[in-house]
């Protein structure tokens, strides 16, 4: 009634209750069918013992997927899961004949709120339900794009909306890799004004969108210094750093303030910075007598006449021994493969290699001793290294290459880095398998690279391997292998119909995960292409925020005609945008991931290893915080005192004793002297070097208390006026005034009265009789009217002046100006 039974059990679910069965079984191997077995009889009935209801049911949500498991139950043969949109049921059988203890349901509405009971079925029938779970799956939040924006003591943190969100979470840290403490909830605008930050002290920030209890991943960490308005340039932005032998080449944009530029270098990313030029009128510099294969961080700051601006975000490079390839011949080398062959074996120090733009069609090879080599080409679209071998194309004694050896740059070191330039296989959409690139070692890394091909254009088979800002493109299977990689900010392009990825992953590994990137496609190829499918079981692919075009076919993925492939293939996606992503379409057996799942999917997580590897990582900004945070004479509060307050006057009561100076900065990164004044009068000095090498001084003059007015004394060049016609004549004053001890402060001008006043009978009925005159400033001129009363004896105007010293000591003097009768 059964052969072929592979396992040692065997369920006949062809019985009737109550009729006697009698059973023996038979082996078959290569020698034949054995002898049956001792006969067993059994009767089935409606009266068998069933299973009890499976206990620990638990349910996860996704998005548009329901994630199923529980406890085993005691001689159940199989599970059926049912659900319901009703916690009171009508339940509806959605999987029968399950032989695991876990299920994915798929297909669902994320805010639909799902209920769920499971079966156990043994030979007496199924048993009892459950106890229902009930479960609501969400959508998965997009990532915000977070800018910060200086402010004095303070920053502006924006980021653009995300569809779906309610409200926003930020972030703040000291350090670029954290910890990050929560600064602000509910958010619900798409902007934050921290406060009360230091100047020139870095601060990071982080923003997640929320809705309800679903949360996005945390943005990118976005990093700024705050900046006092002091007058001083702006850091200079798009500063770029390029190796050569033995220096550095640097270049940044024009600052337009700026009447110099500054460049500083440090041996680590934390400083201290040191100067290593000054005085630049251009944006450019280059540093050279430097150690090949040693870290070098810079800085560069723009100077005006209020003083040093805020510093660059920082570059890191190293300099290398370098060779140079040219098509035209005007370099080291006209081919590439006679300079790889150059670079020495198993060498601890880098090799550059500078390509020029050109066409270089030769098939390239890089042995695995040719280690620590990075190919820089002149640009992407320009620098191109191609050939044209297929899997079919016949090797020198008639056989086919086969796939590994169709490529066009096959790389077999480790520590290889490739940036700007493209490496494509040209044999064309119908040769089948055709391999541009073969990457084939550890610790490999693509900046701004293009590949190029159809059929197999990437093998990505081995260690650990980083593509960013690049693009690659192809049509069936064309990135493929067994290798950790991740691809950053980078368009993945469909020529025609087919697969984008053939991971052949390792049981336990990582493989491929897209992130940030765009999931692209020739026009007309509408639902033809699958996200992935799996050359080996285990095949390991996933993509966080990326987009998709419609050329994705709404499942997703493909099994490669292996049913079994689907309990294997770990195949995930998180906040998939686009018309490509469709969540709810997707074939359940793959995976939309959980927030908690795609946070642990970061280049560092995937490609760090047991040596922390970390291609390109970010260079954290540096401490430029120049600002005092106290300063105290005799252990007593300068007066008025303010960080941004760089000068000082204080005046001692007993000068005989000479002033302490203490002061503190607000960075334990800053160092902070103090140069005391050597006698009184006499001035302090607080000297302030940031840790990005920025400088700071304060200056307190010391004199001795004064308390006696300043002498004033006062002339106008017109003290006589004859009375004439009426008209108004300008007067200037002269004012002598001095002080032996703080000095004159300021001089105003109090009042100017007249004995008589305006309009005075017998005066011509004339006004205003004083004008000009700016009363509570230093103003020496005016303009009096030459009139007076007719019957009087004279008319007489009193101008008033005022002189303060330092001290507060204030004196009055007046003058007069008489009209004649």
């Amino acid at each position: 009634m059964a052969s072929n039974v592979t396992a040692a059990t065997y369920i006949d679910e062809s019985v009737q209750n109550g009729t006697t069965y009698y059973y023996v079984v038979t082996a078959s191997g290569t020698t034949g069918e054995s002898g049956p077995s001792n006969q067993v009889t059994v009767s089935p009935s409606e009266d068998a013992v069933k299973p009890e209801a499976p206990a620990g049911l638990t349910a996860g949500a996704r998005s548009t997927q329901v994630d199923l498991s529980w406890q085993p139950a005691e001689r159940a043969n199989t599970y059926t899961v049912k659900r319901s949109t009703n916690p009171e049921g009508p339940f509806t059988v959605i999987a029968s004949g399950l032989g695991s203890t876990s299920y994915r349901d798929g297909g669902l509405d994320n805010g639909t709120e799902y209920s769920y009971v499971v079966s156990a079925v043994g030979v007496g029938g199924e048993g009892a339900g459950s106890a229902p779970v009930a479960v609501t799956p969400s959508r998965q939040l997009s990532t915000p794009v977070v800018t910060v924006q200086s402010l004095p003591s303070g920053a502006l943190v924006q980021w653009g909306p995300v569809d779906g969100a309610s409200s926003y979470l930020v972030k703040r840290a000291d350090q670029y890799g954290g910890p990050y403490e929560v600064l602000a909830e509910s958010v619900t605008g798409v902007t934050y004004t921290d406060s009360g930050l230091i100047n020139g002290k870095p601060y990071y920030y982080k923003v997640t969108a929320v809705d309800g209890t679903t949360h996005s991943l945390d943005s990118s960490s976005a990093g700024v210094r705050p900046s006092a308005q002091d007058g001083t340039p702006a850091p200079p932005p798009g500063l770029t750093a390029e190796p050569g032998d033995s220096s550095i080449r640097l270049n940044w944009m024009e600052v337009p303030e700026a009447a110099s530029y500054t460049v500083k270098r440090s041996d680590t990313a934390e400083g201290p910075y040191t100067t290593a030029a000054s005085g630049l009128s251009n944006p450019s510099f280059t540093d050279s007598g430097l150690v090949n294969g040693k870290n070098y961080y810079y800085l560069v700051s723009a100077v005006n006449e209020a003083g040093e601006g805020g510093t660059s975000v920082p570059v890191r490079e190293v300099p290398a021994q370098v060779l140079t390839v040219a098509a035209d011949g005007s370099a080291q080398y006209t081919k590439v493969q006679d300079a790889i062959q150059a670079v020495p074996d198993n060498s601890a120090t880098p090799t550059i290699i500078k390509i020029k733009n050109g066409t270089y069609r030769e098939k390239l090879d890089l042995p695995s001793a040719k280690i620590n080599v990075r190919m820089i080409g002149e640009s992407r679209e320009g620098t191109v290294l191609i050939y044209g071998d297929a899997a079919s194309t016949l090797d020198a004694n008639g056989n086919p290459l086969g796939t590994s050896n169709s490529y066009s740059f096959r790389v077999q070191a480790r520590d290889f880095t490739a940036e700007h330039l493209t490496i494509q296989n040209d044999a064309g959409d119908d040769a089948g398998q055709a391999v541009a690139l073969y990457a084939n070692g550890d610790r490999m890394a693509f900046r701004d690279v293009s590949l190029r091909g159809y059929q197999d254009t990437l093998y990505s088979n081995n260690g650990r391997q980083y593509f960013t800002d690049s693009y690659i493109e192809g049509d069936v299977d064309f990135i493929f292998g067994n290798a950790s990689a991740v691809f950053e900010n980078s368009i993945i392009h469909s020529l025609s119909s087919g697969y984008v990825t053939a991971a052949s992953t390792a049981e336990g590994k990582t493989g491929y995960v897209f992130l940030n990137s765009r999931i692209t496609a020739e026009p007309g190829l509408t639902g033809t292409v699958a996200l992935g499918r799996p050359w080996r079981a285990y095949s390991n692919v996933k993509y966080v925020n990326s987009y998709m075009d419609d050329h994705i076919k709404p499942v997703g993925w493909d099994n490669w005609g292996r049913t079994e492939n689907e309990s294997t293939a770990q195949y995930g996606e998180y906040a998939s945008y686009g018309p490509g992503a469709d969540p709810k379409a997707r074939f359940r057996w793959s995976k939309q991931l959980t927030t908690e799942e795609a946070a642990l999917l970061t280049p560092a997580d995937i490609l760090g290893g047991s040596d922390g590897w970390n291609p390109f990582a970010a260079v954290p900004l540096v401490d430029g915080s120049r600002e005092l945070a106290a300063l105290t004479v005799n252990d007593a509060p300068v007066p008025d005192f303010s960080p941004a307050t760089t000068q000082y006057r204080i005046e001692l009561q007993d000068p005989r004793i000479l002033p302490v100076v203490t002061a503190a900065v607000y960075s334990d990164t800053s160092l902070v002297s103090v140069k005391q004044a050597a006698s009184v009068p006499g001035t302090a000095e607080v000297h302030i070097q940031a840790r990005d090498g920025g400088e700071r001084t304060y200056t307190i003059q010391f004199a001795a208390a004064d308390h006696q007015a300043p002498t004033l004394k006062l002339e106008v060049d017109q003290p006589v006026l004859q009375a004439d016609d009426h008209r108004m004549v300008s007067v200037h004053a002269s004012v002598y005034a001095s002080d032996e001890g703080t000095g004159v402060a300021s001089i105003r001008l109090l009042s100017i009265t007249s004995s008589e006043p305006e309009n005075d009978q017998g005066d011509g009925n004339t006004a205003v009789d004083i004008q000009g005159a700016e009363y509570g400033t230093a103003d020496y001129d005016f303009e009096l009217r030459a009139e007076r009363s007719g019957p009087g004896s004279g008319r007489i105007y009193t101008i008033t002046y005022e002189a303060v010293d330092f001290a507060g000591n204030r004196i009055q003097a007046s003058t007069t100006v008489t009209i004649l009768h």
